[in-house]
């Protein structure tokens, strides 16, 4: 009888761990029934290193970015960025976005815009408010048992897409909760980071800003890396069907383009560390749209000027840090 009920504690035992297998190139794979988050495990900390969650099914993989010092742009200061953090390897997609809000406001999606090997809801989502985005974080932080790193009141309207005004703050910046990512963490995950090819002098990433798109390196060609007016149809398309940069982030130079936390102003003239800028009616965009024929280099600005209520054609890419 004690041999018996050894057993079925050991069975249940067996059950109740969370499966989990660290790969050899350091890409870590988590699986569970809605959301996974392995807080029991040792952080993994070297650059492009690979955590995958799965939310409602369906798989999101994070990229590690660690700290570190680049040039904001030409003849510009040196901007830190203090500590390490996590980026969603690709934009949100129009599935995951749906299944976690039950709402898919994206233009680009249904069968008259699949191209052949491509799934439609593979896509990014797009068409959204940096309000929607914001609260989507939210949304992922309570699916993987994190506190939300936003506090958002006053939403309007008070249900339902999309979101078109509301108070958005941030109780501490040292939260573990899903966000939008500052401006300066957007370029220096697109620039590669640690990995990016380029100039490196005494810890800082010298000419990183202004690659010609995210992954370049001489020789590599733009059609092989972006989704731009040339090869995209002016639409959007499946997540990685380009390489990655360094890291291994898809299409950060253009599938859609993506919200970061940031209000406009001028970029700053002064040695920054962890910079970000709270205030303002307009939020940044970074990186590019399918249908865009301008600059594609990690220190673009590709709207500067969005109203946070305006969404066409931008989507995001989440963070969290360790």
């Amino acid at each position: 009888m004690i041999k018996k009920i050894f057993c079925l504690y050991i069975l249940a035992l067996i059950i109740s761990i969370t499966y989990c297998r660290v790969y050899p190139d350091g890409d870590y794979l988590s699986s569970g029934n809605n959301s996974s988050s392995p807080d029991d495990e040792e952080p993994l900390n070297k650059a492009g290193d690979v955590k995958e969650f799965i939310f409602e099914g369906i798989s999101l993989k994070i990229i590690y970015v660690p700290a570190g010092k680049f040039i904001l742009t030409n003849s510009r200061p040196v901007m830190t960025i203090s500590k390490g953090y996590w980026i969603c390897e690709t934009e949100i997609t129009q599935e995951l976005y749906s299944a976690i809000t039950l709402n898919n406001p994206s233009q680009y999606q249904g069968a008259s815009y699949i191209e052949p090997g491509e799934a439609s809801e593979k896509r990014p989502v797009e068409s959204i408010t940096w309000y929607d985005a914001a609260e989507f974080c939210n949304k992922l932080s309570e699916l993987d048992g994190k506190t939300p790193f936003y506090t958002i009141t006053g939403r309007t309207p008070s249900t339902g897409y999309p979101v078109t005004s509301a108070t958005v703050e941030v109780p501490d910046w040292n939260g573990k909760g899903y966000r939008l990512p500052t401006e300066m963490e957007w370029m220096w995950a697109a620039m590669g980071a640690t990995k990016g090819i380029g100039t490196h002098t005494s810890g800082v990433f010298i000419d990183g800003y202004g690659k010609q798109f995210s992954g370049y390196s001489a020789g590599k060609s733009i059609d092989d890396y972006v989704w731009y007016s040339s090869n995209s149809g002016s639409k959007t398309h499946e997540i990685k069907r380009k390489l990655p940069n360094e890291l291994g982030i898809y299409d950060m130079s253009g599938n859609v383009f993506e919200w970061c936390w940031d209000r406009y102003q001028l970029f700053p003239t002064s040695p920054q560390t962890d910079y970000r800028y709270d205030n303002g009616t307009f939020a940044i965009t970074k990186g590019s749209g399918g249908g865009s024929s301008s600059s594609f280099s990690p220190d673009y600005r590709a709207n500067s000027n969005m109203s946070l209520a305006t969404g066409s054609f931008i989507g995001f890419r989440p963070v969290f840090a360790e």
